[in-house]
């Protein structure tokens, strides 16, 4: 398996135990990311399943869903950054 399977496989894994441990899919993720043209990563927050309401300041991307954020993770996504990294789920009231 090459990286970005494990870090699919990774997020899978995290989203399937968020939901077991808190009962709810949780609304945001923070990720590392790799700007286009790059080398360095950064810390961001995506919002996950589609969550709107949350401050833009703190959101970098907005997904519909956790496919969305794995679509993140292909170097040939369309938006300027790949996600390179996984941290954490967690749910932002």
């Amino acid at each position: 398996m090459n990286s970005n399977s494990n870090l699919i496989k990774e997020i899978e894994e995290a989203h399937s135990d968020y939901i077991k441990r808190y009962g709810k899919s949780p609304n945001v993720a923070y990720v590392k990311v790799r700007w286009r043209n790059e080398q360095d990563e950064f810390n961001e927050t995506i919002a996950v399943n589609g969550v709107d309401e949350l401050p833009d300041e703190e959101i970098l991307y907005y997904c519909n869903s956790v496919s969305g954020l794995i679509n993140l993770t292909s170097e040939d996504s369309a938006e300027d950054f790949c996600v390179t990294g996984f941290i954490c789920f967690d749910t932002i009231e």
